[in-house]
């Protein structure tokens, strides 16, 4: 029920809560592909807007269930890569970690 609440409300979630709330999915192990499909969609789209630690943790919250998403990964590895010298070291960790957790 929770699940289909975000989805219904996905456009209302700033990029923060958005990776959160996916975060937070992926540290409790509850990955809903739907979910994570659909915010794949919005936070592709908004790669640009969103911050350095958020962009880490979306990554890092794909990567640890075991979704790669082609829209997150390639988009988000834009962003990242034209904003690199805006991130802290255990960011960039992070993504490293995810891009080359993800297959």
């Amino acid at each position: 029920a929770a699940v289909d609440s975000i989805e219904q409300r996905i456009g209302d979630f700033s990029n923060e809560s958005l990776v959160a709330i996916l975060t937070s999915f992926a540290k409790v192990k509850a990955f809903n592909s739907n979910l994570f499909g659909v915010a794949a969609e919005v936070l592709a789209k908004e790669g640009s807007l969103i911050r350095p630690q958020d962009i880490a943790n979306c990554t890092w919250a794909f990567a640890s269930s075991g979704h790669s998403h082609p829209d997150i990964f390639s988009g988000l590895s834009t962003f990242a890569m034209e904003r690199l010298h805006e991130f802290q070291p255990e960011q960039v960790a992070l993504l490293v970690w995810a891009f080359s957790s993800v297959r």
